[in-house]
């Protein structure tokens, strides 16, 4: 039987950084749905039959923040892990991991792999810089 593929949902509003994101997850055999704001993903979640196992969207986004986005999938799809980009240093406990901009692909999916396969997967308050390879 073939191995399932994770599904992460990707969102961002700038049209480059996530159609780099898109592509670096799925060179990585990931699979990949995408939107470019938090409104649009929400429609595409709801329609979206299978199971997305991770959510990765920037912090920062008109009509809706990554943090309000997560909050609301997790209504729907309890289980979904969340991961934030972030362009600026941020300080605070978002509740899940965040990543700081800039990183390489191979970092991307490094640290998505953490977050969706770590031992501890209640501990979702990682944080990753380009400089590191853990939280």
């Amino acid at each position: 039987m073939a191995e399932q593929l994770e599904t992460i949902l990707v969102v961002d509003d700038c049209d480059f950084v996530l159609n780099v994101l898109v592509a670096s997850l799925r060179k990585a055999h990931f699979v990949v749905l995408q939107a470019d704001s938090g409104p649009k993903a929400l429609r595409l979640a709801a329609e979206y039959t299978g199971r997305i196992d991770l959510l990765l969207a920037a912090v920062e986004m008109p009509k809706m923040s990554g943090p309000y986005l997560g909050k609301e999938l997790k209504k729907s799809r309890p289980d979904i892990l969340m991961m934030l980009t972030c362009g600026d240093i941020l300080v605070g406990n978002f509740g899940c991991a965040l990543i700081q901009k800039p990183f390489m692909p191979r970092q991307l999916v490094e640290f998505v792999n953490i977050v969706l396969h770590g031992a501890d997967r209640s501990q979702r308050t990682l944080q990753f810089s380009a400089g590191s390879s853990s939280g």
